[in-house]
């Protein structure tokens, strides 16, 4: 999750440039609302945050990409390597659609460690 969240952030960075200098302005200081998970919003937020997805598609679609990830890594009934996989290179698919430098270049590192992290289904647990 941390390396996507770096990623995110470089995608985020990545789609400002070449927008004017209003629509730019308007993009400064929303970090915060794209990398914290939605149940951690204050309440005035969601509101906010619905309006701006709307606004920014791209931004849109890499933050449920997030979502969908932290919810493969949440879903308990994924119990074996094997199911971590078929999931996790599903969702790989999506994000490689997106077509952004920085989400595929987040998408290497699980397809070169997909074995070690999908242990992680087995026990829940890892050391990293």
């Amino acid at each position: 999750m941390k390396s996507f969240q770096d990623r995110l952030t470089a995608a985020r960075r990545e789609l400002p440039r070449g927008r004017p200098a209003e629509a730019r302005a308007k993009l400064k200081g929303g970090r915060w609302w794209w990398v914290t998970n939605p149940e951690n919003l204050c309440q005035e937020h969601p509101e906010s945050f619905a309006e701006l997805r709307v606004q920014l598609p791209v931004r849109a679609a890499l933050w449920e990409q997030r979502e969908q990830l932290r919810a493969i890594f949440e879903d308990r009934t994924i119990r074996t390597p094997e199911g971590g996989r078929e999931r996790l290179e599903g969702w790989i698919a999506g994000v490689r659609k997106l077509r952004l430098a920085a989400s595929e270049k987040f998408c290497k590192t699980p397809t070169n460690w997909m074995g070690k992290i999908t242990h992680y289904f087995r026990a829940r647990s890892c050391n990293g």
